[in-house]
């Protein structure tokens, strides 16, 4: 059987570095099992408990059922024996059910960008606090509009960004994404996502495009329009409305500033496109 590798799949990301570690963590957990199974102790059948919490089980002919897309994920070298357990060497990574399920429908869209990001870990917890709450109160997830077929742009907000919001509140960024409720985060994270394609040609001073949140626009300053950057940054975002572009008072309000425009590289996905901004747009 020809290796292959989680990195490999289509839309997932090339470089386990820019992989969400809660993700890897949860992976490689999946290959161990407290228990020491040596090849003759895995007949038809056997199902392994692993460290992730979820089962392998042994198809007839020896391969191993998982969640991957591979059904019969071979053991190329068995029986590796080491003083504290064993290690059987497979032709293909496992992946978790659970992994397996929520990737599949994410991979090559803006969620997949999103989710599977390791710059983007905190804004993905976000997104699971909103989500939690849209399941509860019966309305759509953020992944499920994040991975729909209606293509639309985010303005994401890095790790660096809640690190730096957690440092400015005097708490750490885990506190800091307890201190909203699951529906807080809905709102703010759908202030962050237009409902149609944004361009970085269209990130223009005036130009306002309403977001997912009702009743909400995001209004751009260019300032490299009045005075060019020779590193293209410059271009500000307003998210709640309190930056009127006719008094330059009100610039000091700009809630965030975007760092990476998408461009055809990594950040356009099959349904639109992520421009990676330092900043929080609260609504």
């Amino acid at each position: 059987m020809q290796e292959t590798s989680l990195l490999a799949t289509p839309g997932f990301p090339a470089d386990i570095r820019s992989i969400n570690p809660d993700i890897v963590k949860g992976v490689l957990a999946y290959h161990v099992s407290a228990t020491r199974y040596e090849a003759a102790d895995l007949p038809e059948g056997t199902v392994v408990g692993t460290v992730q919490g979820e089962d392998i089980t042994v198809n007839a002919d020896g391969t191993l059922l998982t969640g991957a897309t591979n059904t019969a994920i071979e053991i190329s070298t068995a029986d590796v024996k080491a003083t504290n357990g064993v290690v059987h060497i497979l032709a293909s990574v496992m992946i978790p059910p659970s992994v397996g399920a929520s990737l599949t429908p994410i991979l090559g869209t803006n969620a997949g960008t999103i989710l599977l990001g390791a710059n983007f870990s905190d804004l993905a917890t976000a997104i699971g606090l909103a989500d939690a709450f849209a399941a509860e109160a019966g309305a759509p997830t953020l992944t499920s509009i994040l991975a729909g077929t209606t293509e639309h742009t985010v303005f994401a907000p890095t790790n660096e960004t809640f690190a730096a919001a957690a440092a400015g509140a005097g708490v750490t960024v885990e506190q800091f994404l307890a201190s909203l409720t699951g529906q807080q985060w809905y709102g703010v994270v759908a202030n962050h996502v237009v409902l149609s394609r944004v361009l970085p040609e269209d990130l223009t001073t005036g130009a306002s495009f309403p977001t997912a949140l009702e009743g909400s626009r995001i209004l751009v300053f260019n300032n490299t329009e009045l005075v060019p950057a020779a590193n293209g940054l410059g271009i500000y975002l307003d998210g709640n409305g309190d930056v009127d572009l006719t008094d330059p008072a009100t610039l000091a309000n700009l809630d965030a500033e975007v760092v990476a425009p998408a461009s055809a590289i990594g950040t356009v996905a099959a349904n639109g496109r992520v421009h990676v901004i330092a900043g929080v747009l609260l609504p």
